[in-house]
């Protein structure tokens, strides 16, 4: 009789393997662990735009890819910035701007290089040019810790000003105030 116990434990067991199988596609592991979906496999950051209905900064949400290193997040989370709002917000960052370098100093502060056509192609006035300077800033310091404040350059080079009325000539902290 004990061979017969053994053969309804195994069918049993069987049985079970067949009922996961069929219900799963696999078999969940052993720790209970789950498969990351493509939800869990993203970040949300907040990409802050020129609110024209409102005169200053909204946020819009995207989902980017989680990367392990501070500055690969950074880097990703910018080049987002610079693709422009899906919404009704406006860019404040000149179209053909690209980003070139991203570096993260020991002090907390973010440098971060901008090809010419951030200052080059930018309207002007000082309320653009505070527009595109905290639509950066802001983005890089609300969504991240361990970074206290950002340092623009172009084409690898300190600028005193984008495009006139703005002193970039030293590192920016994040400006709440500006937010909509």
């Amino acid at each position: 009789m004990p061979w017969l116990r053994i053969i309804v434990f195994l069918l049993i067991l069987l049985a079970g393997f067949l009922y996961l199988r069929a219900r799963y596609g696999t078999i969940p592991s052993p720790t209970g662990a789950l498969k990351k979906t493509d939800r869990a496999e993203t970040i949300v950051v907040d990409l802050y735009y020129a609110d024209p209905a409102r005169d200053g900064l909204k946020a819009e949400q995207r989902r980017i890819s989680p990367a392990s290193p501070l500055k690969a997040l950074i880097v990703t989370t910018l080049r987002e910035l610079i693709k422009g709002p899906r919404g009704d917000l406006m860019s404040a960052i000149p179209e053909k701007t690209g980003l070139k370098d991203v570096r993260i100093g020991s002090d907390g502060v973010v440098w971060v290089d901008f090809t010419s056509h951030l200052s080059r192609a930018h309207p002007g006035g000082s309320s653009a040019e505070i527009m595109t300077v905290y639509s950066i800033v802001n983005t890089i310091l609300l969504n991240f810790k361990g970074v206290n404040k950002v340092r623009i350059l172009i084409d690898g080079a300190s600028v005193d000003t984008l495009a006139g009325h703005i002193d970039c000539s030293k590192p920016f902290v994040a400006d709440r105030g500006l937010l909509r």
